[in-house]
């Protein structure tokens, strides 16, 4: 179902390159189909577990892809590690499309956890990984630890991923 860019790392990170990828060669594809941004000044709110900052970012980018003609007839969701962060994402997610409901259900917009999309996919998802420079390093160990989880996270995107960060990658 994902673009062969997105199945080749899953590929090579989680099935030892056993995978045959067999998606089909769509009319429209996205160049990139996946990004990497970073949200400046953004950072988590260490007693809520929360990165508004970068939540707010994600949404501002949901809300220029449902206006893009390009994403049109698109399905998009909202993908966080952290159900707390997965929870400030769909509070603001319907609050932004308050005034416009039927986008929600035009794009099937949803945000949640990576147990929360579980045999659910969309074209498009951007990622919210929370993650800034006053977090704990023990976040990013407790993700490596569940890497099925993340194998789910990112299989579930068939045509982009936006990766949201608050801290360069290095």
């Amino acid at each position: 179902r994902c673009e062969p860019p997105i199945i080749a790392w899953s590929n090579r990170e989680f099935y030892a390159e056993h995978l045959r990828i067999l998606t089909p060669i769509r009319a429209r594809r996205f160049n990139p189909v996946a990004e990497v941004r970073l949200v400046p000044g953004a950072d988590e709110d260490p007693n809520l577990k929360e990165n508004r900052r970068e939540a707010e970012a994600v949404i501002a980018e949901v809300r220029r892809l449902v206006a893009d003609p390009e994403t049109e007839g698109l399905s998009i969701g909202v993908l966080s590690p952290f159900e707390a962060q997965a929870t400030l994402l769909h509070k603001l997610l319907h609050e932004a499309f308050a005034a416009q409901p039927e986008r929600l259900r035009v794009h099937r917009l949803v945000a949640d956890t990576a147990d929360g999309f579980q045999g659910d996919e969309r074209d498009i998802i951007p990622y919210s990984f929370r993650y800034g420079p006053s977090t704990s390093p023990g976040v990013i160990r407790a993700i490596e630890i569940e890497r099925e989880r993340l194998n789910v996270a990112f299989s579930r995107a068939r045509r982009k991923v936006i990766c949201f960060i608050s801290r360069p990658p290095e």
